[in-house]
């Protein structure tokens, strides 16, 4: 719920930010915005990305440069969060793989040692085949 309510949040804030930008492009009618009860969230009869479609649906018939914007805008929101969320949990990553990494050179160096001791146990064998074959 929480993430809903950020991401909801940075949507408005995209909207908001474009609406009050001077350029052209983030001119958009008023008539756009004319039936946002369309857009509201009934939870017991669809999804949480429903209204979010039926917004950027509207804008594209209303304004394609402003619905373009918005997309383009909570893309870089969605990255931005991705990137963030990395840089917190980096020191654990960095320690899976350094335990990871850690798990296989041990592996690898207990077989190393079990082919040492399996290659001197042949050749202890070996040697006292060869011993019982002269006497």
């Amino acid at each position: 719920m929480r993430d809903w309510w950020n991401d909801m949040r940075a949507l408005l804030a995209v909207v908001v930010l474009l609406l009050s930008a001077g350029s052209a492009a983030a001119q958009v009618p008023a008539k756009c915005f004319a039936n946002s009860e369309r857009w509201a969230y009934a939870r017991d009869k669809e999804t949480l990305a429903a209204p979010g479609e039926r917004f950027l649906e509207d804008m594209r018939a209303c304004d394609p440069s402003f619905a373009a914007a918005v997309v383009e805008a909570v893309r870089y929101q969605i990255h931005k969060d991705e990137v963030d969320k990395f840089t917190r949990a980096k020191s654990y990553v960095f320690a899976a793989y350094g335990i990871a990494w850690a798990v296989l050179a041990l592996s690898a160096l207990g077989l190393w040692l079990r082919q040492r001791r399996l290659t001197a146990e042949i050749a202890a064998l070996e040697a006292r085949v060869r011993a019982a074959e002269k006497s």
